[in-house]
């Protein structure tokens, strides 16, 4: 499947589930905190809607941005709290997300191009964190733990083999990345 497919699915989407369209402001909102994570009015699909529309009993990532720029699906988590407050519903999270994904575009190909997991930290909450890349570093880490090894909850271990395009193809992010809310527009930039 090609990515001008996949916009085309979305598109469609969006005109069946029009509250799927959204900005990176509306969907980093906290409603706990009454706080926005990021200020970007760049065009989103808030991905929670999406995966309501298929299936409210999963886990999914706040927005799906779809990269014209370099052709990839980008997953994106906005957290309003201390990474470790955090950090165990991330795979969860992630994987669903694909689940989701793969369910809307009714197609496992859709799985084969670039596809990305970020989560945007709160620059507030986390502001002592002096070296974000270590940060990274160590929830890759934790998350290459959680998704590549037999470790998986039979709950997570199922989500996966939905994804997996055959035994010889099976599904995996291209990436997971952590940033602060502080870097976003920046990401977009390079996404």
């Amino acid at each position: 499947m090609r990515f001008g497919e996949v916009q085309e699915v979305y598109r469609k989407l969006a005109k069946e589930v029009p509250s799927i369209v959204s900005t990176f402001r509306r969907d980093s909102y906290d409603d706990s905190s009454k706080v926005y994570l990021v200020s970007s009015e760049e065009p989103s699909y808030n991905f929670d809607r999406v995966k309501n529309h298929f299936d409210r009993n999963r886990r999914s990532a706040d927005s799906l941005y779809l990269s014209s720029k370099t052709s990839s699906v980008h997953f994106i988590e906005f957290k309003n709290a201390k990474f470790h407050n955090f950090s165990d519903s991330i795979p969860t999270k992630a994987l669903d997300s694909a689940f989701i994904h793969r369910l809307a575009c009714d197609n496992p190909e859709s799985l084969e191009m670039e596809h990305t997991f970020t989560v945007v930290m709160s620059t507030e909450k986390n502001a002592e964190m002096e070296n974000p890349t270590s940060v990274m570093m160590r929830i890759s880490g934790y998350f290459d733990d959680k998704l590549n090894q037999e470790e998986l909850s039979n709950e997570l271990q199922e989500a996966y083999n939905c994804l997996c395009l055959s035994e010889e193809r099976p599904f995996a992010f291209t990436g997971f990345k952590v940033i602060l809310s502080s870097r976003f527009e920046q990401y977009l930039a390079n996404a």
